[in-house]
């Protein structure tokens, strides 16, 4: 028969190995700070070869995530530039951005033909700005369905992205959270008027990455008031990439046949 004394060693030694140990990932979770306010999701279809995408992203669309869009409160705005076509340079392309257009595309009442077009959420606004500036000011005024609150861990190539979200309301569809890693500048070509190509053109907030598929990974409930949910994703950045120069923009989506039906929400981190 085992003495008291052995049998208290074994606990202590299950418990440090097994069952007992202490959940460092949810310590992680628990000193993430949760936004409450609705920020509003903005992107823009551009390609390098239409000098109008130089006039939209320079004119409306930089100032309006730089602050210096009258009537656009940057602090709750996030974005990022999508390039769906190959023209003059691949660099830029990325297959979430084909597949954002695709999404306008099979949607009669957001379709579109050409680009530029500039989008809030899930609709699509072409070159009408003074609606797009509109749109992102109601969805900024209006409670949130949940609230976001974001965190990082740097090992050397590889960034763990922790993503916490607060609902604070029923949400009677599936729901998922999107991560996508967008470059703060790249120089690249582009055509600013017919007779004139900038070879060193810089672009702003390109997407980069979407490490964890084009529309998030789906969480297996249907969301409830008062409940939390997190992930955490992994992105792996190759060596020419800068960390600092990249920003991570996390955004929940109500989902609906596998593709995004509402922004719920949206928050970024650098």
């Amino acid at each position: 028969m085992k003495t008291a004394p052995t049998l208290v060693l074994l606990l202590l030694l299950f418990c440090f190995f097994g069952g007992c140990k202490v959940d460092n990932t949810q310590k992680i979770f628990d000193t993430i700070v949760v936004s409450s306010e609705h920020h509003s999701f903005v992107y823009l279809f551009a390609d390098q070869f239409n000098y109008f995408s130089d006039d939209e992203e320079s004119a409306v669309f930089n100032p309006a995530l730089a602050g210096t869009s009258n009537g656009v409160n940057a602090n709750k705005l996030h974005g990022m530039l999508l390039f769906p076509d190959t023209f003059l340079d691949s660099t830029l392309f990325t297959t979430t951005a084909l597949s954002f257009k695709s999404m306008f595309d099979n949607n009669g009442n957001n379709s579109f033909n050409s680009y530029p077009s500039i989008a809030e959420g899930l609709v699509n606004y072409g070159t009408s700005f003074n609606n797009w500036k509109a749109a992102i000011d109601s969805v900024q005024k209006t409670p949130a369905v949940c609230g976001i609150g974001m965190s990082k861990e740097v090992y050397g190539n590889y960034v763990n992205v922790n993503v916490k979200v607060d609902f604070y309301n029923n949400v009677n569809d599936s729901v998922s959270i999107a991560l996508y890693v967008v470059q703060e500048e790249v120089q690249a070509i582009q055509i600013v008027n017919p007779n004139d190509t900038n070879f060193k053109y810089n672009h702003k907030k390109v997407l980069r990455f979407s490490p964890n598929g084009e529309f998030g990974e789906n969480i297996h409930f249907l969301p409830k008031a008062g409940t939390s949910q997190h992930t955490t994703v992994t992105v792996f950045l190759p060596s020419q990439f800068n960390g600092a120069s990249l920003e991570y923009l996390a955004v929940v989506y109500k989902m609906g046949e596998s593709r995004p039906t509402s922004v719920l929400n949206c928050a970024a981190l650098k």
